[in-house]
């Protein structure tokens, strides 16, 4: 059978990380030395623009700063996933 596409999907329609998501998230901000996040807090910003969780969780920090963090956050995600499912 061949396929046209392939439905990839991680902000909690089809598949939750957000346990995975909160866990590299609280990794990244402890080792910036930075607040921890709640579970609560991440499903919030779930399927939000990366500026609008950044501006949300990094307020302080230039944006570009705030970026860098979140897309440090989905590698660290990413990897959580794949070595843990």
């Amino acid at each position: 059978m061949r396929y046209d596409m392939i439905i990839f999907d991680i902000d909690g329609t089809l598949w939750d990380v957000s346990y995975q998501t909160t866990d590299a998230a609280n990794i990244v901000a402890s080792s910036k030395g930075l607040k921890q996040h709640t579970l609560a807090q991440i499903r919030a910003t779930m399927g939000l623009k990366q500026e609008d969780v950044a501006r949300k969780y990094y307020p302080t920090l230039p944006l570009s700063e705030g970026i860098e963090l979140i897309n440090l956050v989905i590698q660290k995600t990413l990897d959580i996933i794949s070595d843990h499912g």
